[in-house]
């Protein structure tokens, strides 16, 4: 991300590109570097917050434009980076030392336009036996084309993989793709779409049961269905209406950049504002999350007299005193007792870094989170990742580096 613009247009990149290759050797041609461990600074409204003191430990470097940490299933030290130039990466972690080795699972060739790019790897529940991974990425065309590709890669021998097309939808900007990719229960695949860009969702997409833009998805990879490479879980909530697609789990979104499930299994959305909020979501079958009508809590446009009845307000949201660009994370479920629990969140622009109390218990429109300090960074986060010990990491755009939380 290389800046925020006036209308605030979400996780703002720029550069990226295709192929199909799986575990090409590459390392990284400089020595071994010496970073630094970074220390919390408090600033602004943290000052006052109830805080957690940790610090960001280097364990890589050396990766262009992260956007996606994932760890590779079975191998707990063992994690994969997305590059939003296309390339994806497997990072061998090593205790005390900081990695600059890596191999290529994978290369794409992507239009490398504003936040388009390669932007989301999700591993199938069973990949140890079935060597199944999807991707989110926006390919790059000779005729210049936008649209966002989700496809299904299954890697085979020799050092090869597999594409095979599930979805593709044209986006009518170069903003607001989001990318995430996630198995829920039952392995159905979530996929998440911004509102296809621009500033205040000018298509009215968000709210149009007709397109997957603005709108989270849930469908079935494994039983391909109706001449689809997919089939459509029949409770799904609009499966049986008529003016409606029957892949959309939620609606109202605007730029869902990054979500997980938590230890409830409940689906956990940072969607990235517009002018004055950022929210932190829990979306649920059928819900409406409000955009473009609603910006977090608020109506939107602020003087507009916006409906509230029948969408849903977040747990969490701040204003841009405290940043303008949420990137949401994970639930930390490792050694430390002061973050057991929590989830790990933070702001691209800002560099501030929080931890939730998510409601044991939620009840929309009525539960609510406080927000933990866990202090600011010389970074920009644009992904956090989650290994298999439940220790979370975050990646800084800028520079490539992957830090660990400690």
């Amino acid at each position: 991300m290389i800046g925020r613009a006036k209308q605030h247009c979400g996780f703002n990149f720029s550069l990226i590109t295709i192929m199909v290759v799986v575990a090409v050797f590459s390392a990284a041609a400089n020595a071994k570097p010496k970073l630094p461990t970074l220390q919390p600074i408090y600033s602004g409204n943290d000052i006052d917050r109830t805080r957690i003191a940790i610090t960001l430990v280097p364990v890589a470097s050396g990766l262009t434009q992260p956007t996606d940490i994932q760890f590779m299933p079975g191998q707990k030290d063992t994690m994969v980076v997305l590059e939003k130039t296309g390339t994806a990466k497997i990072i061998k972690l090593e205790a005390n030392k900081i990695a600059t080795d890596f191999q290529v699972l994978f290369t794409v060739d992507v239009n490398q336009n504003s936040e388009m790019g390669l932007l989301g790897l999700a591993f199938h529940p069973d990949y140890l036996t079935n060597k199944t991974f999807v991707i989110d990425y926006n390919p790059k065309t000779d005729a210049n084309a936008q649209f966002t590709r989700i496809s299904k890669w299954q890697v085979t021998e020799p050092k090869s993989a597999n594409e095979q097309i599930l979805l593709e939808v044209p986006q009518p900007f170069t903003n607001h793709k989001a990318g995430q990719l996630a198995f829920g229960p039952n392995k159905y695949l979530f996929i998440g779409f911004g509102d296809g860009g621009s500033g205040g969702d000018p298509n009215g997409n968000a709210q149009n049961m007709q397109v997957f833009l603005g709108k989270m998805l849930r469908i079935n990879i494994d039983k391909p269905a109706n001449n689809k490479p997919y089939s459509i879980p029949a409770d799904n909530p609009f499966f049986k209406q008529k003016d409606a697609l029957p892949e959309i789990w939620a609606l109202g979104l605007r730029n869902p950049w990054r979500y997980s499930f938590d230890n409830q299994q409940r689906l956990i959305v940072a969607d990235v504002g517009q002018d004055k909020w950022e929210e932190i979501d829990i979306v649920e079958k059928g819900f409406n999350m409000g955009w473009n009508k609603k910006e977090a809590s608020a109506c939107y446009p602020p003087d507009s007299k916006c409906a509230t009845t029948g969408t849903i307000d977040p747990i969490y949201e701040y204003g841009r005193d405290d940043g303008s660009s949420v990137t949401g994370g994970y639930v930390y479920n490792g050694n430390d007792p002061k973050l057991k629990g929590k989830y790990i969140f933070g702001d691209f622009m800002s560099g501030h870094i929080w931890a939730l109390e998510l409601p044991v218990q939620y009840i929309p429109n009525k539960s609510k989170a406080t927000a933990i300090s866990l202090g600011h960074f010389k970074i920009n986060p644009s992904t956090f990742g989650r290994d298999a010990e439940g220790n979370v990491y975050v990646a800084d755009f800028n520079t490539g580096i992957i830090y660990r939380l400690m």
